[in-house]
């Protein structure tokens, strides 16, 4: 376990270096923003627009930092052949892969926690409490949920292509036909019938 845990921190300070890490959650801010701001032109409909673009926003910026770090991750060390003195120590590679799993979980949640933080202040604020209900926190648990099973997938293709770009490409398709499912059940549902006349 203690292994594990070595590889898990230093995958979590690897990653927290990396650039792409924090432009995303640059943009992820400005979209937090660009839903206060947009807010403006609907203020009817002011709190749910700020909390639906953050959301979004949040969703959308730690999914794809997410696909990024951990597609890199394993074909990045395998070219620079930084991965081979690493396994040579007394490191299994499932104990190897399971920490670098962890570290990258831990960078991207820590990530969500200060975007959630950075909206939730924002919501305080503005006066919008109504808006922190528990289903907005439940949305932060239900998105962690979503990043752990992003992130497995992506290392899982980065273990099977040998080039980071399809390990993007499939997570990434991956990632929305899970979003679509429900539309591509309705349409199946739907065109089933037209066939069966």
């Amino acid at each position: 376990m203690s292994k594990i845990l070595e590889v898990c921190l230093f995958s979590f300070k690897e990653n927290r270096r990396n650039r792409n890490f924090y432009v995303l959650l640059l943009f992820a801010g400005i979209i937090i923003i660009s839903g206060f701001l947009f807010s403006r032109f609907a203020e009817e409909i002011e709190e749910r627009m700020i909390r639906d673009v953050g959301l979004a926003g949040i969703e959308i910026f730690s999914i794809l930092s997410a696909i990024f770090l951990s597609a890199k991750l394993l074909l990045i060390e395998v070219e620079n052949k930084l991965l081979y003195p690493i396994l040579t120590k007394p490191v299994k590679r499932w104990e190897y892969l399971t920490g670098r799993f962890l570290g990258t979980v831990s960078v991207i949640g820590f990530g969500v926690i200060v975007m959630g933080i950075f909206l939730t202040g924002l919501l305080i604020l503005k006066g919008c409490f109504d808006s922190l209900d528990k289903t907005y926190f439940l949305s932060y648990i239900y998105l962690l949920f979503k990043i752990i099973i992003i992130i497995s997938l992506s290392i899982f293709f980065s273990l099977l292509s040998t080039s980071s770009l399809s390990s993007m490409i499939f997570t990434g398709f991956l990632w929305i036909i899970g979003h679509l499912s429900n539309e591509i059940k309705y349409l199946a549902e739907e065109v089933n019938p037209l066939f069966l006349k």
